[in-house]
């Protein structure tokens, strides 16, 4: 199983089975599952997760927690703080388009009204447009600065926010070891996606000595808050055994909730885990199910996957023409496995692809430059000379 994180940055480790196509009698034969990455999904600053909550704590407006559902909350202000209050609430409003016409900038004034009194959200609100450049021109500087005086207020988004700051070096010099102060920091103090950063630092060793026992221990915090990611990554080393006890029920269980709210990597961990009946009772249909879902999302080793179990009519109608649509989607992300198996349909003739040895030749070789000896022992029963051997 692997992880794919946050960038945020790609620490994506691929730790996969590779899929040996071969003749027997005619008929084609598979290999095992091939297995997920971890999840360290990469996410960029202009592109802000909806699932994190724009502010430290509940207001009036709707807000929505990593994985779960928006909610309309209130709060109680203190009679000192409602003008300020009033204020980032009209800058929410715009920002939103609550009753008013979705205006970033408008909504910038109204927050920075409301910052300059001192108001916690509306100083991280604030930041956040300067950060990603949406009514107000991008400014690093001026989005730290803002982020900087919420964190004096100890405002666990804000606290975060300067992590991910040091952590990606934007208007600041790269520093992994004062990322993982402020994501302690914002950790402590219960933010979900600090506890999240926090634990993946630890899971891939950026700027800490890795270790799986504190990753997974920063990973529940989040995971119980809700957070899909810290689901998906507390499901692997569950499953994995790291830092925890080996377990594949609590690996099921974790991913299934990441799955059920909408993670492709939990659902093709979900799925793999269904096939081969490891902390589930073994179910294809589940399998290929929870496959789909994630394929549909772009997922490569699940539209591998899902290929395979089409091709080999493995819990569904054998269907080449599916196999052949579900090889090539993840083929053209680079996968080696969907590449090969794209050559051997190419080399047959299969699932409505024409035979075709040029096609087959051009497959096999981006398999085999990824290593794949199937695909090289191919390319010499083809007469030519894989890339690998030159």
């Amino acid at each position: 199983m692997g992880l794919r994180s946050p960038s945020l940055r790609q620490y994506g480790f691929l730790v996969g089975v590779g899929l040996l196509l071969s003749t027997v009698l005619s008929v084609w034969w598979t290999a095992p599952t091939e297995n997920d990455y971890v999840r360290t999904k990469p996410r960029a600053y202009e592109q802000r997760e909806e699932e994190q909550d724009t502010s430290e704590t509940a207001t009036p407006s709707v807000v929505k927690e990593p994985g779960g559902e928006s909610q309309t909350v209130q709060r109680e202000v203190p009679g000192e703080s409602k003008a300020s209050e009033n204020l980032f609430r009209r800058g929410q409003h715009y920002l939103r388009g609550e009753g008013v016409p979705q205006d970033a900038e408008e909504a910038a004034k109204w927050f920075r009204q409301a910052a300059e009194q001192g108001h916690a959200d509306a100083q991280y609100d604030l930041a956040v447009l300067y950060g990603n450049g949406q009514g107000v021109a991008r400014d690093y500087d001026e989005a730290l600065r803002w982020l900087r005086k919420s964190a004096a207020q100890e405002h666990g988004a804000a606290l975060n926010e300067i992590g991910r700051f040091y952590e990606n070096g934007w208007g600041v010099t790269q520093n992994l070891a004062e990322a993982v102060e402020w994501y302690r920091r914002a950790a402590a103090r219960g933010n979900a996606w600090g506890q999240f950063n926090l634990g993946l630092l630890y899971h891939t060793g950026r700027g800490v000595n890795q270790d799986y026992s504190q990753a997974a221990q920063w990973y529940r915090k989040a995971a119980e808050q809700n957070h899909v990611y810290a689901q998906t990554n507390l499901g692997q080393l569950y499953q994995e055994g790291r830092g925890v006890t080996q377990n594949d029920v609590q690996a099921a269980q974790w991913y299934r909730r990441a799955a059920d709210a909408g993670d492709a990597i939990a659902q093709a961990n979900l799925g793999i885990m269904y096939e081969n009946g490891q902390g589930v009772t073994q179910d294809l249909g589940q399998a290929a199910k929870w496959y789909r879902a994630a394929a549909e999302q772009g997922n490569a080793i699940a539209q591998y996957n899902l290929g395979v179990l089409h091709e080999t009519g493995k819990g569904m109608p054998q269907d080449l023409g599916q196999a052949a649509k579900w090889y090539r989607a993840a083929a053209e992300q680079g996968h080696a496995g969907a590449q090969n198996a794209l050559g051997d349909f190419s080399d047959r003739g299969m699932g409505g692809i024409a035979k075709d040895r040029r096609q087959a030749i051009e497959w096999y070789s981006k398999a085999s430059a990824q290593g794949r000896k199937d695909a090289q022992e191919s390319l010499k029963r083809l007469g030519v000379r894989a890339e690998a051997e030159k």
